[in-house]
């Protein structure tokens, strides 16, 4: 079950499984509702899993796990593994429903989205030599090899690491802005061409930086590392802090190598770190790439996604691109050594015969780095336990979801006939109502089912009965209406505010 904060996930399915059972009379069963955000360690799941079988032993069990999706020691779907196990063991052949209700994705697409941790993991900190291809990165090989014939490729990783919580994770040095620059050092090759004038990369080079994990925190920044990347990307020259110089990075290749998403989609859409994203400079560092492909590091591409022969017409014509820097680089070497030769004639010339002096040849332009993005379609946690769900539904909650929603008022009323009746105020209210009608009619409820139940609470409903906000001993006079109107006890506009636009709300009520 999946829906935004009081769209009323649990109220839906735990009433349609109630009135289920109620027909078939001749079925026992034991709800069972616990919220994993309040665990604190597998302990307290464990429990409730001896529970479940126990119940399994005597009648059927119905299990709401609320919050199931929930984040845990900074680990997002921290209990999903559990759970997944507890539903692969072999169990006896017996009815049980187990209900998942989310906490933190609004839609099954957005579960889907979310970061997890990967089944298999490589060692951590693998090391990897300069002259090779990380593990995630080996079906690329062959595409760049076969691209790029005529130039000597050189290769080093830089793998993003964050720093530790505690001194028992202090495995390794957290990356710093100086790695980074060291990198981009590498990739500038401060060799320079043969004039000694001028610093120009040699064409006959090509860096390929494999930048792991970039999407790591920076200092608790999360995506910090991104606007590092965005002038080398773009205009192809970075800063060095401790020379306070800006240099040209030349030809290369960048790989970006997401380690914690799990995808592209979800690292462009992940319903938690929109905001960040966007602040993070997300979207300018995505708009930078000239292509993705997702890749298992386990070798299982993913069905339908891009894969890396799908870059290869822009790898093509990148290669083009530094050819053409090969033969203006060679051409300008010949302009140069004739400049040279015509400058020196020129010198020796007496003043009164000089003519102009010769123009200096101006030197190519380097091409920037071609930047690729790999984002990985490992096997996760997440994708395992949700092949054992036998279905899910997207709850769209009491609230209008777009200008041609006419239902939400259905929706609503369902929520609210459930709320007066358990407050024994069912009946109560007739069609003429004017706080019916703002209660079913504005667009937008703050807090969807929460705001509606709260608001009632928050009246003094006349005519209620034992349970509602009436007190039970206050005597009903003959004149007061059987239906609530808006002269009748709401609450004040500082309460109402909470959980509705006060404008909307006051449009109803007239």
């Amino acid at each position: 079950m999946f829906g935004r904060p009081g769209s009323g996930k649990s109220f839906g399915v735990t009433r349609v499984i109630q009135s289920i059972f109620e027909e078939l009379k001749t079925i026992e069963y034991e709800e069972l509702k616990t919220n994993l955000s309040q665990f604190e360690k597998k302990e307290d799941l464990n429990e409730v899993f001896t529970h479940i079988r126990e119940i399994l032993k005597n009648i059927v069990p119905v299990v709401y796990f609320d919050e199931f999706d929930a984040t845990y020691d900074k680990t997002p779907l921290y209990w999903v593994k559990d759970l997944e196990a507890f539903l692969q063991e072999v169990e006896p052949s017996r009815p049980r429903v187990y209900v998942f209700i989310g906490g933190t994705a609004e839609t099954s697409e957005q579960f889907k989205l979310q970061p997890s941790a990967r089944v298999k993991q490589l060692p951590p900190g693998q090391a990897v030599k300069d002259d090779e291809y990380p593990v995630s990165c080996e079906r690329l090989r062959s595409v760049i090899e076969s691209n790029f014939t005529s130039v000597k490729l050189a290769t080093k990783t830089l793998q993003f690491r964050p720093a530790a919580s505690t001194d028992k994770e202090a495995t390794s040095k957290e990356t710093t802005s100086k790695d980074l620059v060291g990198v981009f050092n590498w990739v500038k090759d401060p060799k320079q061409a043969e004039t000694n004038t001028v610093s120009l990369k040699s064409a006959d080079v090509l860096p390929i930086a494999f930048f792991d994990n970039f999407g790591e925190t920076r200092e608790g920044d999360t995506l910090g590392w991104l606007k590092s990347f965005l002038a080398p990307m773009q205009d192809g020259e970075f800063f060095d802090g401790e020379t306070k110089g800006v240099y040209e990075l030349g030809q290369a290749i960048f790989v970006f190598i997401e380690g914690n998403m799990g995808h592209f989609e979800s690292f462009l859409n992940n319903p938690d770190i929109s905001d960040v994203f966007k602040h993070a400079k997300g979207p300018d560092f995505v708009s930078r790439l000239s292509g993705q492909f997702a890749n298992n590091i386990f070798n299982n591409p993913g069905d339908g996604a891009a894969e890396p022969v799908h870059l290869d017409q822009v790898l093509k014509g990148y290669s083009k691109g530094i050819e053409g820097y090969k033969a203006a680089l060679e051409e300008y070497h010949v302009d140069f050594k004739a400049y040279k030769a015509s400058l020196a004639a020129w010198k020796k010339e007496e003043d009164g015969k000089r003519k102009k002096e010769p123009m200096e040849p101006k030197p190519p332009k380097q091409p920037k780095p071609l930047s690729i993005g790999v984002f990985r379609t490992d096997d996760t946690t997440r994708k395992r336990f949700a092949k054992l769900l036998s279905a899910h539904i997207d709850i769209q909650g009491p609230n209008k979801v777009h200008d041609g929603d006419d239902m939400f008022v259905i929706r609503r009323a369902v929520m609210l006939r459930g709320m007066l009746k358990k407050r024994g105020l069912h009946g109560k209210f007739q069609p003429g109502s004017d706080v019916l009608r703002a209660l079913l009619r504005v667009p937008r409820l703050r807090h969807g089912a929460r705001s509606l139940e709260t608001i009632l609470a928050m009246s003094r409903i006349p005519g209620g009965v034992s349970g509602s906000s009436v007190p039970a001993t206050e005597k009903k006079e003959e004149k007061d209406p059987e239906y609530f109107q808006k002269d009748h006890h709401l609450p004040p506009n500082s309460q109402l505010t909470l959980h509705v636009d006060l404008e909307s709300w006051d449009e109803y009520l007239k």
